[in-house]
């Protein structure tokens, strides 16, 4: 479990940057918002453009995907209806933090140690940096919209999809990738530059935004629920659902263990930049990273494969 603890500790030194940098009184205090500005209009996109146009379509059809997302919209549904009486922007940013799960930078070492292969990680990863948050910004925006007095239409929402720069870099990613257009070193280049951005920013931003608010003492009610329904629900129901399909103990293993990951820091990201429940996605992100470690834990050891 040696890689797992490193995938922990790299996130914890990269949040304790970001957390001492918000402490330098040369630091403006608008530096959270401007590192999430900066992750959320340039590097996420790039990252989402890199990702889905390198992505191999097949990999969409893996059947642990299924417990997967069965598992999400289960743990989704769990945040909506204990929120139900929130507005519509509470309720996305509060089922995001309790079903969106970190992928990338901790599940690709977890994959490859833990489950033996960092491939495990990558359908996961496709599905919802293509599809989930693509939707939930749509969503976030669609409101606005209607907040603004403009009519939704299918115009307006075509507008919506093109003017959020994550959604775009998304879909302009699919879109090479499906049609195997070999973009020139020239462009390529320099959109990998930026995507390796991505990661990092909203790491150091999660840090800064700590530091801003402090570290919480305790958690709210909500975040208690938040924090059992990422933790113990999610990977619960991602191994119910594999092995009720009849899944092997690999997929099994994969599903629930992949389920487990914490919070990702993106959803931190989107809080930030939507001005929407703020403190609560810090201290899901927290503990959820914290509490992700010993479920992850047992989950592998509870899933042998072989």
């Amino acid at each position: 479990m040696l890689a797992v603890l490193t995938g922990f500790s790299t996130i914890l030194v990269a949040v304790a940057v970001g957390h001492a940098l918000g402490g330098l009184k040369a630091f403006p205090k608008e530096a959270v918002s401007t590192v999430a500005a900066l992750a959320f209009y340039v590097a996420t996109p790039a990252k989402m453009f890199q990702v889905a146009s390198r992505a191999d379509p097949s990999a969409l059809f893996s059947s642990y995907l299924l417990a997967f997302l069965g598992a999400s919209l289960l743990t989704v549904a769990v945040s909506v209806v204990v929120g139900w009486r929130l507005s519509t922007e509470r309720k996305v940013m509060t089922a995001m933090g309790a079903a969106y799960t970190n992928t990338a930078n901790l599940g690709l070492p977890i994959a490859h140690h833990v489950l033996g292969d960092a491939a495990w990680v990558a359908p996961l990863f496709l599905v919802q940096v293509m599809f989930l948050q693509p939707l939930a910004l749509l969503l976030m925006d669609a409101v606005r919209a209607r907040g603004d007095s403009r009519r939704l239409g299918v115009g307006a929402l075509a507008r919506l999809v093109l003017s959020n720069p994550v959604t775009l870099g998304t879909m302009l990613g699919f879109l090479v990738g499906w049609s195997r257009v070999q973009l020139p070193a020239f462009i390529s280049a320099p959109i990998d530059l930026l995507a390796e951005m991505s990661i990092p920013l909203m790491l150091i931003a999660f840090g800064l935004g700590l530091r801003a608010s402090g570290l919480p003492r305790r958690l709210t009610s909500r975040a208690v629920v938040m924090v059992a329904a990422k933790c113990l629900l999610m990977p619960a129901a991602a191994w119910t659902i594999a092995t009720l399909a009849g899944m092997g103990p690999e997929q099994v293993r994969a599903a629930t263990v992949l389920s487990a990951l914490p919070t990702a820091q993106v959803v931190l990201v989107h809080a930030i930049r939507y001005d929407v429940e703020v403190p609560l996605i810090q201290q899901v992100s927290v503990a959820t990273t914290v509490l992700s470690m010993p479920v992850i834990a047992v989950g592998a050891l509870l899933t042998p494969c072989g």
